[in-house]
């Protein structure tokens, strides 16, 4: 029977065509019934398509209804299926109202099940050679033997892991060098899924480097793991902050690849950006006062403080309600993070926990006045008073601030060169520096561990399709700078903005990685001819000058003879730039360079490793 179908209107046709074909067997039969007794009954043909029709319609009806009990089953990265976190309520995630139930069912075992299994993982993405120096990690690496001190000595076992569940929102297995993740809360916004879109990025980079490894994660902002609660058996518990008297462990957040729903686009692309809008005024030029731009409204005794302080003459701030509603609905337009860079000081002050925006207000180059912070990122060991930030007394919240900027307005230059070290910390927390921390974090808490990772049964595979799958066009937007980076080979991007002949200039903007020259440095470089290591850093303008011409010139991929003449090669000039970055390994270089021709205002960028791949 069809009765439980979610087609009735097959087994009405059915049924229909059946009484039908009867009636008419009937009144055949009766027509040809004559005085004769001995008639032979027709044999009944028709019974066996109309069986075979049943079964179909039952199994295609059984079929959809399995599909979406399967469905309505998985948990998703952008959070299917899945309840908020308990221990931070927000509300459920609107989904696309004009699907349809099936095209969701469908959507959602697509991208689940089948993208992954049959996507061509182009592994290898990053180019790398066992050779080249080695380099110091930055000092804020150091926090790792800390983070992960508690288990130095115990382990970390499949008891202490099965344990951290009742904290987490996800669970991430590797094995292999595939990624599998386990649901049990949903994320607000896309923080799931930007922050996996991060994990698969770290695999390209290190291909079959990542050790196999078993992880709980938090998406939320406030720790969880107590030290005193917990001190007789720590949990290992991800998320993207501490505090001292937390056992969590921190790792990047999500921001750093992108936070579509407030439009702030990838670090690297932000970061430049930012850097850029400090410079469009001077330091004597910029706003003699301390600014603070957020939403007060987030259970946040210090910013509600903060608001106090709002009064440019009696306690030397200003201080700006942000509406993100409104701002979304205005396009975004007073929100643009490098349009706010115009005043000397700006202030840092913690949300419901920790805020994504102290990266965002160090690489303003103006003097950070933190008021002293509770929780920590991964990256903010690496802060130091009066060195790269000015520490801000809570308890006496609007005189301190008033203190620091009369300090700085009477001493400029040391005020400045405050508010530069802490840009100059932004910089070098470029990608591949990121990169390297969650490699170096990942490696050392793996060997901690006394089992052999193996995903669960309720695990599914994620990889970079997958996402893709699911990501909607906003997000797809933020995900293809990536994608763009990892098909080049290296993720650098180049643009030729002055057009440049022999004995000119040529102004390069450079995103990409490691220690470089400063701004406006000037490389004279041969045309076509490799001279030195140059090092470009990320979001640094250099100007490259041409000083000679040369006939062995790389133009797309395809060589110039000494056959060319001087004007063909002059036509088709452009410079050779070697750039150094981290791939290889933590904390060491691998080279490659890319040639740039001057005769476009774009260049694409031919890439050619000097090691030859």
């Amino acid at each position: 029977m069809c009765h439980s179908t979610p087609q009735p209107q097959c087994t009405k046709t059915t049924l229909f065509l059946l009484l039908l074909l009867h009636h008419s067997q009937f009144f055949s039969s009766s027509s040809n019934m004559g005085p004769s007794s001995t008639h032979t009954p027709r044999s009944p043909t028709y019974l066996i398509p109309c069986v075979i029709a049943l079964a179909l319609f039952s199994l295609t009806g059984l079929l959809l209804y399995k599909v979406d009990d399967v469905a309505s089953r998985t948990g998703t990265v952008v959070g299917h299926n899945l309840e908020p976190t308990p221990w931070h309520v927000f509300p459920h995630k609107p989904f696309d109202e004009e699907e349809s139930r099936q095209q969701r069912a469908y959507k959602i075992l697509q991208c689940s099940y089948l993208t992954c299994r049959y996507a061509a993982e182009a592994l290898g993405g990053a180019r790398r050679r066992t050779g080249g120096g080695r380099e110091e990690c930055p000092k804020f690496f150091r926090a790792i033997h800390r983070d992960l001190a508690p288990w130095s000595e115990s382990r970390i076992s499949k008891a202490h892991v099965a344990a951290a569940q009742r904290y987490a929102a996800f669970r991430v297995v590797i094995v292999e060098g595939k990624v599998f993740v386990d649901w049990y809360y949903a994320c607000v916004q896309s923080r799931a899924m930007f922050t996996l879109w991060g994990l698969l990025q770290l695999m390209r980079r290190y291909p079959g480097m990542v050790p196999d490894v078993d992880m709980m994660f938090d998406c939320m902002d406030k720790p969880s793991v107590n030290k005193t609660e917990h001190q007789a058996m720590p949990l290992p518990l991800f998320r993207y902050c501490t505090t001292k008297e937390h056992f969590d462990i921190p790792f990047p957040d999500w921001s750093f690849w992108g936070w579509s729903e407030i439009n702030i686009r990838p670090w690297q692309e932000e970061f430049p950006d930012i850097k850029r809008g400090s410079r469009s005024v001077t330091w004597k030029n910029k706003l003699p006062w301390a600014y603070w731009k957020g939403n007060p409204d987030v259970a946040s005794p210090i910013r509600t403080e903060l608001i106090n302080c709002n009064d440019s003459r009696k306690w030397g701030a200003e201080i700006m309600r942000q509406d993100w509603g409104e701002a979304a609905r205005n396009g975004f337009k007073q929100s643009k993070l490098s349009d706010q860079c115009n005043h000397r000081y700006k202030i840092y002050a913690e949300g419901y926990a920790w805020s994504v925006s102290l990266k965002y207000i160090l690489s303003c180059g103006s003097v950070a006045l933190i008021i002293s912070p509770q929780y920590e990122d991964f990256f903010s060991r690496g802060l130091i008073p009066n060195h790269n930030f000015w520490l801000v007394d809570p308890l006496n919240l609007c005189p301190s601030i008033k203190y620091a900027v009369e300090w700085g307005n009477q001493h400029p230059v040391e005020a400045e060169a405050i508010g530069k070290r802490g840009q100059d910390l932004m910089e070098s927390l470029n990608m591949n520096r990121i990169y390297e921390y969650m490699f170096h974090l990942i490696s050392d808490y793996s060997k901690l561990q006394d089992f052999k990772p193996t995903p669960p049964p309720t695990a599914l595979e994620v990889c970079v399709e997958s996402v893709l799958c699911f990501a909607d066009e906003k997000q797809r937007m933020q995900f293809e700078i990536y994608e763009r980076g990892h098909h080049l080979g290296t993720g650098l991007r180049a643009r030729v903005v002055v057009d440049g002949v022999v004995g000119e200039s040529i102004e390069v903007v450079a995103e990409g990685a490691g220690p470089g020259p400063g701004p406006g440095s000037l490389l004279e470089l041969a045309v076509g001819v490799e001279v030195g290591p140059t090092v470009l850093s990320l979001g640094q303008e250099v100007i490259v000058r041409v000083v000679r011409q040369s006939t062995g010139v790389l133009v797309g991929g395809s060589e110039r003879r000494d056959s060319d003449t001087p004007e063909q090669v002059g036509a088709l000039a452009g410079v050779y730039v070697h750039w150094e970055t981290q791939h290889c390994g933590p904390c060491c270089h691998a080279s490659s360079s890319f040639f740039l021709s001057p005769s476009i205002m774009l260049a694409h960028c031919a890439m050619r490793s000097v090691h030859g791949d």
